[in-house]
């Protein structure tokens, strides 16, 4: 009996074992740029990094409402593309130095909230 039994789960186990193959419509660089701000530490005006740090640029980044459903501006927005810019320099932290909301028509968006930075890398020690 355990002989049987042991041969049917075998046969089982065998038939789930095939090559499958699995397309996906995901590109691998795609995910990297995605979480390349994940990586980012973001320390506030008044934060001082603990490990010694070198400059990268200073940066500027937006977040922008361009029409009525579109999720108003907002800190979070512009200090996440802060943070994506750092990335792309090179830095692996990012100081934000001030975050204010403008209120200027001409712009063509109906909330901005523009955000300045400065990029640098920690020294890891």
């Amino acid at each position: 009996m355990k002989v049987i039994l042991l041969s049917i789960s075998l046969l089982l186990l065998s038939a789930c074992s095939s090559q499958y193959s699995f397309n996906s419509n995901i590109n691998r660089d795609a995910i990297t740029d995605y979480y390349k701000a994940a990586n980012v530490t973001l320390y506030q005006h008044d934060q001082t990094p603990s490990a010694p740090f070198s400059n990268i640029a200073i940066l500027e980044a937006q977040s922008c409402q361009i029409n009525h459903n579109d999720p108003a501006a907002s800190d979070i927005a512009a200090r996440t593309k802060l943070r994506e810019q750092a990335a792309n320099k090179g830095a692996n932290a990012i100081i934000v130095k001030r975050c204010m909301e403008i209120n200027d028509p001409s712009s063509g968006c109906i909330s901005q909230v523009i955000c300045m930075g400065q990029a640098i890398k920690e020294i890891k020690q």
